[in-house]
Formats: structure tokens, sequence, C-alpha cells
């Protein structure tokens, strides 16, 4: 018949509630990268250097999620600043 594999794992509403996530401030990360579209005649994509930041200690900084950025560019510092929530 069909033994169909039975799994007795409690649902979400039963389990009792997490306890708030810390937010931890990285000390460091990498540069990754993402692609330009190729140009007509190109035939491939162009690498570019790209930064993800995200995470929970943003917000607690005032990064709010929708708030308005303004980023200041010097030879090996980026500085991002929160002007409008």
């Amino acid at each position: 018949m069909g033994g169909g594999i039975t799994h007795n794992r409690p649902r979400a509403d039963d389990l009792p509630p997490r306890p708030p996530r810390k937010a931890r401030t990285p000390s460091r990360c990498t540069v990754g990268y993402a692609f330009y579209d190729a140009e007509p005649g190109r035939p491939h994509s162009q690498r570019i250097p790209s930064v993800r930041l995200r995470g929970l200690w943003l917000e607690q900084l005032g990064f709010a999620v929708g708030c308005k950025l303004q980023t200041t560019a010097r030879a090996g510092k980026l500085v991002v600043t929160v002007v409008e929530r």
C-alpha cells in the first residue's frame, strides 16, 4: 500500500518562540563581483567589483530598509551615510 515516510516534526506554531537574534557587526568582508551586460559586438559580460552588506547590525546603526544613502569614495575608503529615513 502507499507506504510513504511520515515525519513527526512539530509544527512551527507548536515550537517555543526563538530568542531575539543578536546582531553581529562584521569586521571584514570581501569584494566580490557582479556583471555588466555585454555590449553589442562584445561576446561576454564584463565582471565588475561588488560589495554587499546585510544584517541586523545595519538596522541597529540606523540603516533601515528603504532609507536613502549617500556614498563618499576616496582611494581605499568608502563611507556610507544615511541622509533620509
